[in-house]
């Protein structure tokens, strides 16, 4: 099973609206109250957000990168006993060194569930091994190189062994 086929994805944008999904809530999703988890929520918002940040970064820059969540602020305003519910991400600001976005969760009758913003910053498409583009933090391998480079990072020239 995909991640997004666990978190109930039923519907993820298109040409006329790119920023949109919609999410089918399943047992999983619920809390014993039978109300929908707040960490559904922030999944959906960070899936669409991510993808909003990506498409506006290449669209401004005209360069592919992976926008990488580095903030998120999450007012949980309401909840709702499953059923459907949409995520629409709309870009604050597009800049090189980050990228703002507002995704607004909502539910039956348009119901605003919550309200999060989003910071991303780019990271380039990596190869598996790239030299580290810092220096070592204190001796050990710079946690910084190997989230950047996505697999495994060389610090100093010693294949980084931390697993992101």
């Amino acid at each position: 099973m995909t991640f997004d086929e666990y978190i109930g994805l039923e519907y993820f944008g298109s040409d006329t609206e790119p920023n949109y999904s919609v999410w089918k809530t399943q047992a999983h999703h619920l809390n014993p109250t039978r109300n929908i988890n707040g960490g559904v929520f922030l999944a959906m918002a960070d899936n669409r957000a991510t993808g909003a940040a990506s498409r506006a970064y290449f669209e401004k820059f005209a360069t592919r990168a992976f926008m990488v969540g580095v903030d998120l602020h999450a007012v949980m305003l309401a909840n709702q006993q499953g059923d459907r519910i949409e995520a629409r991400a709309t870009i604050v600001r597009v800049g090189k060194p980050i990228t703002v976005v507002r995704t607004r969760v909502t539910g039956d009758d348009d119901k605003l569930l919550a309200e999060v913003t989003s910071t991303h910053v780019p990271v380039p498409p990596a190869s598996p091994v790239q030299p580290c583009p810092g220096i070592p933090l204190r001796g050990a391998h710079s946690r910084f190189s190997a989230a950047f480079h996505g697999t495994r990072a060389i610090c100093c020239g010693v294949p980084c062994a931390i697993a992101w």
